[in-house]
């Protein structure tokens, strides 16, 4: 609990103290971290533009502390349809760090568990939507160890 509470307060300044009785919340937890080391980043996007890096096209965009492997954020938001991407940013560039053929270097995944195949999904694969409050879990993937 202590875990959630910390990575919470920590990754989430955008939070209201008094709860409107119409917000729904999104929360997202990242799991599958190799290591504690850097931030991770949690960009959302609601539309194709820009998805899955560009973090200038996200609609919101959060840096946010690994404990244990695992990263947790909740925010605010209206209903819609989204896509998240969250990434291990370990040297805390603020940027997926890739090789020399544009493969990742550092973690990353997509809402939905969106699959990797040839590059990344594109944004109706990673889309869900939100009517009430919603719960997401988003394993990272290493392509590199």
């Amino acid at each position: 609990m202590i875990k959630y509470i910390i990575a919470v307060l920590l990754s989430v300044i955008s939070l209201t103290s008094a709860a409107e009785p119409d917000s729904i919340y999104i929360k997202v937890t990242g799991t599958g971290f190799k290591n504690d080391i850097g931030r991770c980043r949690l960009l959302v996007f609601d539309s194709e533009k820009g998805f899955p890096e560009m973090s200038d096209n996200a609609v919101l965009a959060f840096s946010g502390i690994i404990i244990e492997g695992e990263t947790i954020f909740e925010f605010k938001t209206v209903p819609g349809t989204y896509a998240i991407t969250l990434m291990h940013d370990q040297n805390e560039n603020r940027k997926l760090d890739k090789n020399w053929i544009g493969a990742p270097k550092e973690g990353f995944g997509f809402s939905r568990n969106a699959k990797v195949f040839m590059g990344a999904p594109d944004f109706r694969e990673a889309a869900f939507t939100v009517k009430e409050n919603t719960s997401l879990e988003i394993k990272i993937i290493y392509l590199q160890k």
